[in-house]
């Protein structure tokens, strides 16, 4: 049973953004880190995403062992500033895709 929905859905944000960030670092060279230390472009890249899946299945068990005082229901989504922002880098990367 869920005792924290917020840490609950929080950590599995963040480890399925983990996974979809190794998965896309994966796809550059990740070299190898024993004799030589020859790393490659994907090597850090791929660290950082398996700590992040690491945070975020820890918050996840958090979540369904640890009671919290704050843990109740979400409450009702901003959509204001959440499609503030969106509109604003969407503006933002169409500016700078135009621009020569």
């Amino acid at each position: 049973m869920i005792k924290n929905r917020r840490d609950f859905w929080a950590g599995w944000l963040f480890v399925v953004l983990g996974v979809a960030y190794a998965w896309a670092a994966s796809l550059h060279d990740i070299g190898w880190t024993t004799e030589t230390t020859e790393m490659g472009p994907g090597f850090f890249p791929l660290v950082l995403a398996a700590l992040l899946s690491l945070l975020g299945a820890s918050l996840v068990f958090k979540s369904l062992t640890l009671e919290a005082d704050g843990g109740g229901p979400l409450g009702p989504m901003a959509w204001g500033p959440l499609l503030l922002v969106l509109a604003v880098l969407g503006a933002l990367g169409a500016w700078a895709w135009w621009t020569p």
